[in-house]
């Protein structure tokens, strides 16, 4: 996913499959729309990249899809002459905020999300514990264990590259453990797009 992109996401699905799927994109609807197609992800789901346009505050599209038997379906239905409106809103600053304590771990979402081909995934501990973190595709099947270590109370942050892997789907699990027994004390998942 490039920093220079606007990610448009959509799950289309028909009985007969689907053959290809576009989307149409504008700043200036007079001047009509320009396509794009859409990569098929694991799903039902499709990505397309529209480019970053500066000086605009508005980026106006419609996705077009043709099953394999033929049938052309747009979304929405009125389109072009209806469309959905992306609404870029500038970045004028960052404030970082004191981090408070929860009392139980916090698995935060990773950002950025989607991703390509890193992506930052973050926690925070209430108090020590052995903490672990894997990574699992869509099959249960794990990947990559990036974390099996005690850690310290605070805020805790791994950088996860998948430049190996195929796009799609995968989910971070993180495990922790408190006390002699080393007994699983708190367990949560979190979901993750990868495209290349």
């Amino acid at each position: 996913m490039s920093l220079q992109a606007y990610p448009i996401i959509t799950r289309i699905q028909n009985n007969n499959g689907i053959q290809q799927a576009e989307v149409y994109w504008s700043v200036d609807t007079s001047a009509g729309f320009t396509a794009l197609p859409m990569t098929p992800m694991a799903n039902d789901s499709f990505v397309a990249e529209i480019p970053r346009q500066a000086g605009y505050d508005k980026i106006f599209y419609y996705i077009s899809a043709q099953s394999n038997s033929g049938k052309v379906v747009t979304r929405p239905l009125t389109a072009p002459q209806g469309f959905y409106t992306l609404q870029i809103e500038a970045v004028t600053s960052l404030e970082e905020k004191p981090a408070v304590l929860s009392q139980r771990p916090v698995l935060y979402p990773n950002f950025p999300n989607p991703f390509n081909p890193t992506t930052t995934i973050r926690w925070q501990l209430p108090m020590a514990g052995k903490v672990k973190l894997s990574i699992y595709n869509s099959a249960g099947q794990k990947i990559s264990q990036l974390i099996d270590e005690d850690q310290t109370a605070g805020e805790h942050k791994v950088e996860f590259d998948g430049a190996a892997l195929a796009s799609g789907v995968y989910f971070y699990w993180l495990t922790v453990e408190y006390g002699a027994t080393k007994t699983v004390n708190f367990t949560e998942t979190q979901k993750m797009l990868f495209i290349k």
